[in-house]
């Protein structure tokens, strides 16, 4: 029975104290590292909308793929960047349903459109915190700063990690709107032979 219970003992401790940490250290970039033109291959992302008005609350799933890139983005030793260029996007959404102002039930909605975003030219600061950038946007519709993270990089390949929140006041039809998103996806950048 002694034998049982420190055999019994020995288990549980090897196996509570076998365990591996699942934290990492975050990698650390340099400058050097991002710096130079990067050619956009893709970017994806998804989310959900919400729009509020006094009366009614509109959610709203929505996906979007780029079909063709030829935006560029330029980050530069000094710490600035600038963009040209612009892509495509295969967009879809789906409306769930709501009741409407007067109590009448809206059925779902879901669409299929072709958004194109062209002549995006920005010109801003950046700067990197371990494996995030600060500071960058990817269009110019942008008003908040997104949390941009790295995901992999390589000499050819810049492979990021794309969340934001938007919120938009306005106002339509006598009523007040809030307009709210969330943004998560992933975009993949090609180096350019093109020197900064």
């Amino acid at each position: 029975m002694r034998y049982i219970n420190f055999f019994l003992l020995g288990f549980f401790l090897m196996f509570f104290s076998c365990k591996k940490s699942e934290e990492q250290t975050p990698q650390q970039f340099k400058t050097s590292d991002i710096a130079g033109v990067w050619i956009m291959k893709s970017i994806n992302y998804s989310g959900q909308s919400n729009t509020n008005t006094d009366d009614v609350e509109i959610k709203t799933d929505y996906r979007a793929v780029s079909s063709y890139a030829d935006y560029t983005i330029n980050f530069k030793q000094d710490n600035t960047y600038s963009t040209g260029g612009g892509y495509i996007l295969d967009f879809t959404s789906y409306t769930y349903p709501y009741k409407n102002k007067d109590g009448e039930i809206i059925s779902s909605n879901s669409s299929n459109t072709i958004v194109k975003l062209e002549d995006i030219e920005i010109q801003k600061r950046w700067s990197l915190d371990q494996e995030f950038i600060n500071g960058v946007v990817f269009s110019d519709t942008d008003n908040q700063s997104p949390v941009v993270k790295i995901i992999s990089l390589d000499e050819n390949e810049l492979r990021l990690d794309y969340k934001s929140t938007v919120s938009e006041f306005f106002e339509e039809d006598n009523q007040e709107v809030l307009l709210t998103y969330d943004i998560d996806g992933e975009i993949i950048l090609e180096r350019s032979s093109l020197q900064e």
